[in-house]
């Protein structure tokens, strides 16, 4: 093509353009108007200034909650529980005595935005789940998990920072050398972790350690002072003051939040029960900033299923030779 045509070509383009921009983007604003359901985009990920765990002594995850409700209408804990999560905005969800088993899949107790990582006994008691913030990268530690103990390991990074999280449930009634066995177990647990020098170690559960307070003498125990001094001896400090079991006997601080920070913990609280529960629920925030996203719910174009040679088709077929 000569440089003659290449203008001549340029000019037409030019002439073309404006000849649609004057009566045809109508058209084209009409069919954009036209497809609808376009959503933006939710923005950038944001800064919370604290990291939010909390800590639940469930009894059953699964069990029904009023069983008087008519069929279709009956929900279980875990409808409570996911609700408490999103209220609170957590970060991290520990749960102690889930009472689930391999045979309950993971999109059974799942949490919408939350990854969830289990250690399961049986239907019938015992077992522990952690459910993380989907933004906050997570990983089981199995090398620090023990066979015969309840306790689920995850290794955390949270804004560049390593965060150890253990969830923890110690049953009670267990015999001499069952509790001696725990102590030795937990001491080489969190011994093998303060060797790796996390940003924060946490350790969340429910230890059966009956007492009132933490620094009196735990002589309604069974592990006794055991348990307190190895706490005291591996320089972690236990932040949950007030019982979190109340009955009208007694109440006791069976639920615990042991960490080798304390200088992160910017607050502990003790809520009120939620579902039938007879544990307080146990939160607590620490002093490590991290990004996280908003979920949000929106419908997207799904571009290679797009019908490109209709549309082409409706474009060639449209009058544009015709004025609004």
């Amino acid at each position: 093509m000569s440089k003659c045509s290449r203008k001549h070509y340029s000019t037409y383009l030019v002439i073309l353009f404006d000849y649609n921009a004057c009566y045809g983007s109508w058209y084209i604003s009409e069919l954009v108007l036209l497809c609808g359901h376009v959503h933006t985009n939710p923005g950038p990920e944001r800064w919370k200034q604290y990291l939010e765990t909390c800590l639940i002594n469930a009894r059953s995850l699964l069990s029904g909650v009023d069983t008087n409700m008519p069929v279709g209408q009956q929900y279980c804990k875990l409808d409570e529980v996911q609700l408490l999560c999103h209220e609170l905005d957590l970060d991290i969800l520990s749960i102690t005595e889930t009472w689930i088993d391999n045979k309950i899949t993971d999109d059974t107790v799942s949490i919408e935005g939350y990854k969830v990582f289990r250690r399961n006994r049986d239907r019938h008691g015992g077992g522990v789940a952690t459910y993380v913030r989907d933004s906050i990268s997570a990983s089981i530690r199995t090398d620090l998990q023990i066979n015969d103990q309840e306790m689920l390991a995850l290794e955390l990074l949270v804004n560049k920072m390593k965060v150890i999280v253990l969830t923890w449930y110690r049953p009670p009634g267990q015999l001499k050398n069952k509790r001696e066995n725990f102590l030795n177990s937990f001491e080489k647990v969190v011994s093998s972790i303060i060797c790796e020098n996390p940003s924060l170690l946490v350790c969340l559960g429910d230890f059966n350690d009956r007492c009132t307070t933490w620094d009196e003498n735990h002589n309604r125990s069974e592990l006794g002072n055991n348990f307190r001094n190895l706490v005291t001896q591996l320089c972690l400090h236990q932040i949950v003051s007030e019982p979190t079991r109340i009955t009208a006997n007694q109440a006791s601080l069976l639920d615990l939040v042991i960490t080798d920070s304390p200088g992160y913990v910017n607050r502990c609280e003790i809520f009120d029960l939620i579902a039938d529960l007879d544990h307080c629920i146990i939160y607590t925030k620490f002093k490590i900033p991290h990004k996280y996203t908003c979920p949000a719910d929106r419908e997207v174009w799904h571009y290679r299923n797009g019908d490109f040679a209709g549309l082409n088709e409706a474009l060639n077929a449209a009058p544009w030779q015709v004025r609004p």
